[in-house]
């Protein structure tokens, strides 16, 4: 497959995001403000590097015909011609994607595809770009509310 067939996008990262990152470091200055010793502060600091390395290792791939989601060191590719729907959702399900609530829902016509009766939910940045890329590989996609 040449390189020009291949597009990436960045998962997006909103309010939501941002808000859950500064919990995560108020919670990290916690222990500073209570005098602790240095171990739970690296352990805060740790886990939060950890949540930002999750979130920025988040991203998509569309490749030929085939949607690849990554997150952190797995990759999990998912056939174009198999989508059905792609519409904005606010799930709370746990999803592949750094937004709480910029995301979108993609449902295949074959449950296979996903192993499960739950949709992907993703949140790719260039949201709109993105669903067009996916209806010109297949455009019999069914787009909503958007």
């Amino acid at each position: 497959m040449a390189y020009q067939d291949k597009r990436i996008y960045n998962s997006r990262w909103d309010a939501g995001t941002w808000g859950i990152l500064a919990i995560e470091a108020a919670v990290c200055l916690w222990p500073i403000c209570l005098g602790l010793t240095w171990i739970p502060i690296l352990l805060c600091v740790g886990m939060l590097a950890l949540t930002v390395m999750l979130l920025k290792s988040t991203f998509y791939i569309i490749e030929g015909d085939t949607l690849i989601v990554h997150a952190l060191s797995t990759h999990t590719p998912y056939p174009i011609s198999k989508i059905k729907k792609v519409r904005p959702t606010r799930s709370i399900l746990s999803a592949p994607a750094a937004a709480v609530f910029h995301r979108i829902e993609v449902t295949f016509t074959d449950r296979k595809v996903m192993k499960s009766a739950f949709p992907l939910v993703i949140s790719p940045e260039h949201c709109e770009e993105f669903v067009a890329e996916l209806r010109r590989i297949n455009p019999s996609i069914i787009v909503a509310g958007f």
